[in-house]
């Protein structure tokens, strides 16, 4: 059930540390306004980091990779804004290493459209991808040392999930474009198994486990369920990172992984025009999820026009990812805004593993706030057994497609056992000041940071 509850402003100061140039964005002004919220409303008990960057939505900042095989480097300069980063893509994040598609920071052509890649609908010029492996990595988000991200940009899905500690990790997806570094990489937990079942034996990555998931790991790798890659059973992918502290410093590099082997990925997602969709509701432009209040663990997706995606807002700070381009030797940098946000209310279980680690239950049923093409929904997800991916309806029951492009999946607690989480929608002009002062405390923090390397 949804009802109708004050706006909660989330404030705080955005410490988001800068090292290059910034665009500023042009956002609309805060006024007072209402949220709904879905979920129980209960809680529970439960470093400065790397260099990160932001810079006007639709525009990309790149940079000099400054080491072999690369490092996690700093950007220089700023390349002409306004456009999407990657129009082809058909959101706000995602490069064109090796799909035909359009590069970032670059204006889009027209180009002939073939089949669509099966995990963002896009249309792709190179059907030879279509043939490759997915590859799944487990990724930290554990507070500012766990940033600058790689590779979240080339990611055609990214599910957030529960962790102890009333933290969250990802499993980002790539498929229809290989980044050439993802990461930082962390350990997997039992969860994940579940959440794969539906890519065809996908490449996992991860750095480790402890014993119990390690054998859950070799029960599903001999079952066909995954193809192993965690880094206790090969090194090679693998690239440490020695500007950054362990264990927040672990990259896998898919240019370096020896002879990638085919498969056959089914869609996990219904795509179609928006105009199938009906009307969204008023006056909401994205979603909060507070996963552990006490914490700051509080993420926002908030529509933004130009980067024609829903722009990230993580803990208070403006969530930006890197991508390498070790061949032009140089470092891209994005704002976090896929095309497609779902917040599932989930329920989880206790592992079997670890029993102060949740398990996801990603099969089954519940409510979902559904975000896609400038619209938020309310309705509900479905996932069983008996065929690939997950459905969405609003709350008459109507399917719901998505925009074709990139798709975040965050997977909100409900159950009693872990912190409760609670969404909220996001109203237009909340939504605006959100985006705005996360920007400008981002365009503070680089000035600051520009001033005293200068000095």
């Amino acid at each position: 059930m949804f009802s109708v509850s004050p706006a909660e402003r989330r404030g705080g100061a955005l410490g988001c540390l800068v090292a290059v140039a910034l665009l500023a964005a042009a956002c609309g002004s805060s006024s007072a306004a209402s949220s709904s919220e879905i979920s129980p409303q209960t809680t529970a008990p439960q470093q400065q980091g790397e260099d990160t960057v932001a810079w006007e939505a639709g525009s990309s900042v790149t940079g000099t990779a400054e080491s072999t095989p690369g490092t996690s480097g700093t950007a220089a300069n700023a390349a002409s804004g306004g456009d999407s980063p990657d129009a082809s893509r058909g959101d706000g994040g995602g490069t064109s290493a090796d799909n035909g598609q359009q590069a970032s920071g670059t204006t889009s052509t027209t180009v002939p459209a073939g089949p669509p890649a099966p995990l963002t609908g896009v249309p792709v010029t190179d059907e030879s991808v279509l043939q490759r492996r997915a590859v799944a990595v487990k990724i930290d988000n554990n507070g500012a040392r766990s940033r600058p991200h790689f590779g979240l940009a080339e990611a055609d899905i990214v599910y957030e999930v529960l962790i102890e500690g009333a933290t969250t990790r990802f499993v980002a997806v790539h498929h229809s474009v290989m980044p050439e570094r993802t990461g930082p990489v962390r350990s997997a937990r039992s969860g994940d198994i579940d959440l794969l079942a539906d890519l065809d034996a996908p490449y996992f990555v991860y750095s480790g486990a402890n014993g119990d998931v390690l054998s859950i790991m070799r029960r599903a790798r001999s079952a066909g369920t995954i193809t192993d890659l965690g880094a206790w059973r090969m090194a090679g992918p693998y690239w440490r990172d020695p500007a950054r502290r362990s264990p927040h410093n672990f990259f896998f590099e898919y240019p370096r992984l020896e002879d990638p082997t085919s498969a056959s990925v089914a869609p996990l997602f219904e795509y179609g025009p928006s105009s199938g969709n009906g009307a969204g509701l008023a006056g909401a432009a994205g979603v909060t999820v507070t996963y552990h209040a006490s914490s700051g663990n509080v993420v926002s997706h908030v529509w933004d026009d130009v980067a024609q995606g829903w722009v990230r807002v993580q803990r208070g700070e403006l969530h930006t990812t890197f991508s390498l381009d070790a061949a032009a030797d140089v470092i891209i940098g994005r704002e976090v805004a896929p095309a497609n946000v779902v917040v599932l209310m989930c329920d989880y279980e206790r592992s079997s593993a670890d029993a102060v680690s949740p398990h996801l239950v990603s099969h089954g049923t519940g409510q979902a706030v559904i975000l896609t093409a400038g619209s938020v929904y309310t309705g509900t997800w479905e996932r069983s057994t008996d065929r690939a991916g997950f459905r969405f309806a609003d709350d008459a029951g109507n399917p719901l497609k998505l925009t074709p492009g990139s798709t975040w999946l965050l997977m909100a607690n409900q159950s009693r056992r872990f912190p409760a989480a609670k969404v909220e929608t996001v109203s237009t002009a909340d939504g605006a000041a959100l985006l705005a002062e996360a920007r400008q405390a981002a365009q503070a923090a680089a000035s600051d940071s520009n001033s005293d390397s200068d000095s």
